[in-house]
């Protein structure tokens, strides 16, 4: 019986609502990729795509290190995980990661949702290295389409229905599962939100 219930309380959750600013239920997968070398692969082979990392800001540890970063296409998306509660990354991950980003967003054009932030706290070397880069940034977008409120979250939820999960404290100190959840849901809403604005834009 509590079986049935559940299933029953889960189809009322997935379950497709059409009226207006309505909110749903995420009902897209993320995949984990815990492996630095697949991680690293995937990055070279992938194009137009949104990433969105997290990074510690707790002073009393290295300050900006990337927790994880989120990766979204068209039809997929990944959650990279550096820290966790039950995940330690290898040494040495966040130099490798960090290069091998910047490589993608050379070669392909790259989504971010408020790109200043992340290339503050995780570029290496000159800013203006960036310079002539495929950048577009969801947060410069919503504010040119007339959007008030242009933090990811609300946008996601008047502009996509979503529902973001949201938590309190650092990547490391949550499970995987959490993270997987959270961190591909950023790159998810940022991916979706360049659709629905571009459209506006135009």
């Amino acid at each position: 019986a509590q079986f049935q219930a559940a299933e029953a309380l889960l189809a009322s959750a997935l379950a497709y609502k059409d009226e207006p600013n309505s909110i749903i239920v995420e009902a897209f997968a993320v995949e984990a990729v815990t492996d630095l070398h697949e991680q690293l692969a995937l990055l070279d082979r992938l194009n137009n795509v949104s990433l969105d990392f997290e990074w510690n800001i707790d002073p009393a540890l290295p300050l900006y290190e990337p927790e994880g970063l989120g990766v979204a296409v068209a039809d997929r998306t990944w959650y990279f995980p550096f820290w966790a509660l039950d995940f330690t990354p290898p040494t040495g991950y966040d130099i490798a990661i960090r290069e091998r980003v910047q490589a993608t967003m050379a070669r392909t054009p790259t989504v971010w949702h408020n790109a200043k932030a992340d290339m503050g706290s995780q570029w290496q070397g000159a800013p203006l290295d960036a310079f002539g880069f495929p950048i577009h940034d969801t947060l410069v977008m919503a504010f040119c389409a007339g959007e008030t409120e242009l933090a990811l979250k609300p946008l996601a939820r008047s502009r996509l229905g979503r529902d973001p999960l949201d938590f309190p404290g650092a990547m490391r100190n949550l499970p995987l599962e959490t993270c997987r959840r959270y961190g591909g849901a950023d790159a998810r809403n940022t991916y979706d939100l360049f659709g629905s604005l571009w459209r506006t834009l135009q």
